[in-house]
């Protein structure tokens, strides 16, 4: 992170979402700065699993204070001591970080809930010190000094004529088993989440495959009592029903099918329109939540003429409000799929309720039969095509900012936060209307009065050849009604 070159930074920020275990590396002398804060704040939660941990590192610099006395040059109580310590003081600042900043992630919950666990206290050049134990010659001066305050404050676990001892003790402080230990439990749970995740799908599918195979079944014994139950003379009075109804119905049914496209254009473009105002004024208001005031003094003058000045300076934690911006399309796609998919299939079933009305409005229950109608509806809808609601999603390069900013920076920041926010919302509504004007296209492109007769023609044409050979016919559908349940019951 702050790296020089920004492209790679903002690389690493769309990365960290992706990552299964965060370590954040923050050195034990210089704990939670308001540097680290500030780039702790790219960190936000992901769908599955996602592990935080704090790397306290250079933990070696802090061996060598008051520590020592008070646990008797007890390594183990010492490091005890700093990790509490550490622990206490991360727990502190999160947990003030969350409340004056509400747009702090959850993931911090992690930290400040199981902080002792979370943090991990490592020491790089103790590992290295392990590693070439028995080669002093490839010791730097930074190694032979660690070791020397090493074999002085902690002889108990240090020394020169021994090094078993003194390689578990570098070990124990560099602590480099521990983080592999949590990389190894880390796996395991992802492991776990996918193999219920896999499992959870197979059942999904198997339900569905289950319910597919069902209704075939339905259908296949729906055509068995046709069959077994019709004959030459009610096909042949269906034909002529047909026939009549053809002349007489086609206008009553297309006007019913232009006047539900005409009242459903206006709706659904209400109600996604609805959902689009809903998602910005949330996305809005997150925005603003974000802009803090701090009142920064300074002083002008000397002793008697010293003048103490203030001005309130704006702040923004700018990693939290591009994370959110950055799921603001996802978000509204999902939104925008589900309403759409939920209106139109009520539309759909609103549709078949109507022209069902309007068919036996005209045709007698005696004559063609409610299950060929049901059906010669459906084709209508097989025909046509639900267009796809896109949106194009790319911030700006203004709003690749990381960090605490203040003052001209932050009101920068903000102000090209808005007005993405502006923009992004035209794009939508705009996609909005195209997706209107594409889905009364489509259905508009349909004679529904075609399609229907077309359907209910072929289907009683179909039915007439099962009933000359019925025989042949009622025993296909029963070997493939044996076939289903032999799939079902696998």
């Amino acid at each position: 992170m702050n790296d020089p070159v920004k492209s790679r930074e903002i690389r690493t920020i769309s990365l960290l979402k992706e990552c299964d275990a965060i370590f954040v590396i923050i050195p034990a002398g210089q704990f939670l700065s308001n540097n680290d804060l500030d780039m702790m704040d790219m960190i936000t939660r992901k769908e599955g699993i996602s592990e935080l941990y704090v790397i306290s590192s250079l933990v070696d610099d802090q061996l060598f204070g008051s520590e020592i006395n008070r646990k008797a040059g007890s390594l183990p109580d010492v490091l005890k001591d700093i990790t509490e310590k550490l622990a206490r003081q991360m727990k502190k600042t999160l947990s003030n970080l969350k409340v004056k900043n509400e747009e702090v992630d959850t993931m911090f919950d992690q930290l400040i809930e199981q902080s002792d666990d979370r943090l991990i206290l490592v020491s790089s050049i103790c590992h290295t010190i392990s590693n070439l134990f028995q080669k002093r010659e490839c010791w730097d001066d930074s190694m032979q000094t660690v070791w020397n305050n090493l074999i002085d404050n902690y002889p108990d676990y240090f020394s020169e004529n021994d090094s078993a001892l003194s390689r578990a003790s570098l070990l124990q402080i560099s602590n480099i088993s521990k983080i592999k230990e949590v990389l190894k439990s880390v796996r395991n749970k992802k492991d776990e989440i996918l193999a219920k995740k896999l499992d959870e799908y197979i059942e999904s599918k198997k339900r569905c495959l289950s319910d597919y195979l069902e209704s075939l079944i339905k259908i296949a014994d729906q055509q068995i009592k046709m069959i077994e139950e019709g004959d030459s003379a009610t096909i042949n009075e269906q034909k002529t029903a047909l026939e009549k109804i053809e002349k007489i119905g086609s206008n009553t049914i297309n006007d019913e099918y232009i006047e539900l496209i005409e009242s459903m254009e206006i709706e659904v473009e209400s109600k996604l329109i609805g959902v689009i105002q809903s998602e910005f004024q949330k996305y809005r208001n997150e925005i603003d939540n974000a802009e803090r005031q701090k009142i920064e003094e300074w002083t002008t003058g000397w002793w008697i003429w010293e003048k103490l000045h203030s001005r309130e300076v704006t702040t923004v934690k700018a990693g939290a409000v591009r994370n959110f911006l950055e799921n603001l399309i996802t978000d509204i796609e999902y939104k925008i799929s589900e309403e759409s998919n939920k209106f139109y299939n009520e539309w759909r079933k609103k549709l078949s309720s109507e022209l069902l009305k309007s068919l036996r409005s005209k045709i007698d229950d005696e004559y063609i039969d409610d299950y060929i109608l049901r059906n010669a509806i459906k084709t209508i809808f097989n025909k046509t095509e639900k267009p796809k609601i896109e949106f194009d999603n790319e911030l700006p390069e203004e709003l690749n900012c990381s960090g605490t900013l203040e003052g001209e920076s932050a009101e920068d920041f903000l102000s090209e936060a808005r007005d993405y926010l502006t923009k992004t919302k035209k794009k939508c509504l705009k996609a909005i209307k195209k997706y209107g004007i594409n889905l009364v296209t489509e259905l508009r492109s349909i004679v529904p009065s075609d399609t229907l007769f077309s359907s209910i023609r072929e289907q009683i044409l179909n039915l007439e050849e099962q009933i000359r050979h019925r025989a042949a016919s009622i025993d296909s559908y029963k070997r493939f009604i044996d076939k289903i349940r032999d799939l079902l019951n696998e």
